[in-house]
């Protein structure tokens, strides 16, 4: 079987900071929900890991509409 290559993916940047706010997003969001079961859902640890999701994920998506080559495009209106 050849090998082939694509070349128009080989030109695209990887984007490694989108990468990285999308999974601290995704930890905090499961840590929260994890925790939230032992430590109580109005706990401050609880609600402190919660916000922190919701404030690195909004940043993400921020993020991903600025930048050149983003992990998941999305559409500005």
């Amino acid at each position: 079987m050849p090998q082939s290559k694509n070349t128009a993916a080989a030109q695209e940047k990887f984007d490694l900071p989108g990468v990285m706010l999308l999974a601290v997003g995704l930890l905090a969001m499961v840590f929260g929900v994890v925790k939230g079961e032992t430590w109580g859902w109005t706990s401050g640890g609880t609600l402190g890991a919660i916000g922190a999701e919701v404030a690195v994920l909004l940043l993400f998506g921020w993020y991903e509409t600025r930048v050149a080559h983003p992990l998941l495009p999305m559409p500005v209106p």
